[in-house]
């Protein structure tokens, strides 16, 4: 799965509640980042591929079982101008930011960037935090441009360690499948075990051979870089809860 930009716009478009401020491509102006309930997504097009322009979106915190401990997103797509092919391009930006252990202030913790020859669109959903307060999971989605598909990466990071474990899930099921394949899905939590859960599904036959023949859950042993399907009616925690207003 390869995500592209026109082709992709509608569907991504469309998850977003709030689009960013307008800013002009040409001068590279930064755009202020506005509150949306989905991350993994933003794009320079609107719904229809048009409206070539920056945009950024903004996440509300997300904040830890005992209180201590809040996590943000920035999401920014950056309307870079024409390539040689005479194509509008775009680049993302997504960052990950942590407050600890009751501190006011912000920190970057992550960075993912736009890759030459490589994905270009990135985004992050935030999920939920351990039992423990120790771990925020997120789902960091890639994509190329003007191109099918995307992948998913479970995000985790540590604020005992101040470390970051990102695992590309089409990876992780190929070795478990010992086939080259992809996966789509959605993650979904932590389990009891401190797993994390994985909906799978299959992806169209165009975009390759599927990982899974039906929907199924997954747990993946995240410190061990392992997975294993369970039940579907395994319990998994929410712990975290959603503040109300945007971090300032």
């Amino acid at each position: 799965m390869r995500v592209g930009a026109p082709s992709l716009v509608g569907v991504l478009s469309g998850l977003l509640l709030l689009w960013a401020a307008r800013g002009d491509p040409s001068q590279g102006r930064q755009v202020e980042a506005v509150l949306a309930e989905n991350t993994a997504w933003v794009s320079c097009w609107d719904f229809e591929g048009h409206a070539y322009e920056s945009r950024a979106v903004r996440s509300v915190e997300l904040v830890s079982p005992d209180g201590l401990n809040r996590a943000y997103v920035i999401a920014e797509a950056q309307a870079i101008g024409k390539d040689q092919r005479g194509l509008e391009s775009c680049e993302n930006r997504t960052r990950l930011f942590i407050s600890r252990r009751g501190a006011a202030s912000f920190s970057t913790v992550f960075v993912a960037n736009a890759v030459k020859d490589g994905p270009q669109g990135n985004g992050l959903q935030l999920i939920d935090w351990s039992a423990d307060s120790r771990y925020v999971l997120g789902d960091l989605i890639t994509w190329r441009y003007f191109s099918e598909g995307w992948a998913h990466n479970a995000l985790l990071y540590s604020v005992q360690n101040d470390a970051v474990v990102k695992l590309d899930l089409n990876s992780l099921f190929t070795l478990h499948a010992k086939k080259d394949c992809t996966v789509d899905g959605k993650l979904l939590g932590f389990l009891r075990d401190g797993r994390v859960a994985f909906r799978a599904w299959g992806v169209p036959d165009e975009e390759g051979e599927s990982c899974v023949s039906r929907a199924s859950l997954w747990a993946i042993d995240w410190k061990a870089s392992t997975l294993n399907q369970i039940s579907s009616s395994a319990v998994i925690r929410h712990n975290g809860h959603f503040a109300q207003t945007i971090p300032r």
